[in-house]
């Protein structure tokens, strides 16, 4: 519990802290109360979803939402949640009762005989069922590993893709070029908003073009080609005795489709930056 394990402290102060800093208003539930006491209390208070932190959250950098039964103000969540590196790399295995959020469709990809050879991390993409999200397979024809995808139509009728990706630092060639080929798909221009982001591991990549190397200046020029305009600037990952890097991009058709990105503590053990980001959907 949160009185007993320190690094569950930390995990939860941080969040806590970020939350606030944005201007949600969060209670932080310190007490040395068990579990089923403290969501019993926030029943009771009429909190409207909680952010639970055990040890899962810490091991395999899992977390759990639990939403308040009945109450509207759930909509005030995020829409979409985003995961990359869902699996534990020493047991990346998960259960479909672990990967469910309550109020929540998700979209994940079940391992196929080459992820046993070639361990996958993990990705997948929550939206809320108000949004009646479908899965979108579009790109299965390309063969790339690790990516997931959804589309829904907003309330204005607009039609939206969205697409989480993680692309290894020790991928192959042959994978690298598929995620060119998913770039430069014209498929974007039959959607009215979209949205691509996840850990795409180009540490020196430069948006302006002065300095790429030919690795580089190919991903720059794919999301050129596929008209898309990448919006994180400052670095996702920090790691000691490393040189803070992006690592973490968010691509869409249109500069004005994404207001602001915050950039937030990590999850667990992570050591990358969580990015909440605000659209103008």
């Amino acid at each position: 519990g949160f009185e007993k394990d320190q690094e569950i402290a930390s995990a939860s102060v941080k969040l806590y802290d970020e939350l606030t800093s944005m201007g949600y208003g969060v209670l932080l539930d310190d007490r040395k109360d068990g579990y089923g006491a403290k969501m019993k209390d926030s029943e009771l208070i009429g909190i409207p979803l909680n952010i639970v932190i055990g040890k899962k959250f810490l091991e395999n950098k899992e977390i759990e939402l639990k939403a308040r039964d009945g109450d509207s103000s759930i909509n005030n969540i995020d829409d979409i949640i985003v995961f990359n590196e869902l699996l534990s790399k020493t047991n990346p295995t998960i259960t479909k009762a672990e990967l469910n959020i309550k109020g929540y469709d998700h979209f994940y990809k079940d391992e196929t005989p080459d992820d046993k050879v070639n361990k996958r991390s993990g990705v997948i993409i929550y939206t809320k069922e108000s949004l009646n999200a479908q899965y979108f397979d579009g790109f299965d024809d390309i063969g790339f590993r690790e990516n997931v995808w959804t589309t829904f139509k907003t309330c204005n009728n607009e039609s939206v893709l969205i697409g989480n990706i993680y692309h290894s630092g020790s991928s192959t060639e042959p994978n690298t070029e598929k995620l060119l080929d998913i770039l430069k798909r014209p498929l974007y221009t039959q959607y009215d908003r979209v949205f691509i982001c996840g850990d795409f591991n180009y540490p020196t990549i430069t948006w302006e073009g002065a300095g790429s190397n030919e690795r580089d200046a190919n991903l720059v020029e794919a999301s050129r080609e596929g008209f898309l305009v990448q919006h994180v600037s400052k670095p996702t990952r920090y790691k000691a005795l490393q040189t803070p890097n992006i690592l973490d991009l968010v691509f869409t058709m249109e500069e004005s489709d994404v207001n602001t990105i915050y950039h937030c503590s990590p999850l667990g053990k992570s050591d990358h930056v969580l990015l909440n980001i605000f659209t103008s959907i």
